[in-house]
């Protein structure tokens, strides 16, 4: 049999993808890849989690300001989360900022979600839904090109940056996310639109595997408040001062 064909037909390929570009392109995704997979791993190993997080959000007609205090407690297949939020909203042509504070507590099972905004306390109920905190990172990378290097150190963890750069017609943006070596927490971010718009997250508060009591998931509605049972609805209508 002669194999000196494929042989020779293998390296003009190479040869060719090397002069285009491409093969080295390939080989970076694909090693991206295998490291966010690992990334996802370990943030999955993540037993307990304590949080804070500060976000800005610049869009052309507001600038919003968010802070974020996060527990979450895992036990199985079970996750546990509590979210508190403070929002501060500047509208274009506004002198003061406007308020907004959140609640989010899911037991696992269910999640009441504080309907912000409203006037009087209004309460979501809903099945609870598993959050996935690379959504965004794999959303960006669906379209967009992808590269690794390594980051600095944040609150005493090292970091590896995932890159993304995606470019389309008439718009493109970069998203910049820098993910804690051992455990695959998100504890930085940078994204960038071409139109002007950007999100920045900094954590300045990461606690990892520390004793969260089982009280800190436990729904309790407030005095007043309306609860709409969602899980309810097509059986008979949930609303009221109780979970």
């Amino acid at each position: 049999m002669n194999t000196s064909q494929p042989v020779t037909l293998r390296k003009a390929v190479f040869a060719i993808a090397l002069v285009l570009g491409v093969w080295p392109l390939a080989a970076r995704a694909t090693d991206v890849d295998k490291l966010l997979k690992s990334l996802e791993e370990r943030r999955g190993k993540v037993k307990s989690l304590h949080a804070v997080t500060e976000m800005v959000i610049r869009q052309p007609k507001a600038v919003r300001k968010n802070r974020f205090e996060y527990w979450e407690l895992t036990s199985g297949e079970t996750r546990k989360t509590k979210r508190v939020g403070r929002a501060e909203i500047l509208e274009k042509g506004k002198d003061k900022p406007r308020i907004a504070e959140s609640v989010s507590i899911s037991d696992g099972k269910f999640q009441w979600s504080e309907l912000p905004g409203t006037g009087t306390k209004t309460i979501i109920k809903s099945l609870a839904t598993a959050s996935h905190d690379f959504g965004g990172l794999h959303d960006a990378m669906r379209g967009g090109k992808a590269r690794t290097r390594p980051g600095e150190k944040l609150l005493g963890m090292k970091t590896v940056v995932i890159e993304v750069v995606n470019r389309g017609v008439g718009a493109s943006s970069k998203a910049t996310y820098w993910i804690a070596e051992q455990n695959g927490i998100i504890l930085k971010s940078r994204v960038t639109s071409s139109d002007g718009s950007s999100v920045e997250m900094d954590t300045s508060v990461c606690e990892v595997d520390i004793k969260i009591p089982e009280s800190t998931f436990v729904f309790t509605a407030p005095d007043g408040a309306q609860v709409i049972d969602t899980t309810t609805i097509g059986r008979n209508a949930g609303t009221g001062n109780s979970p």
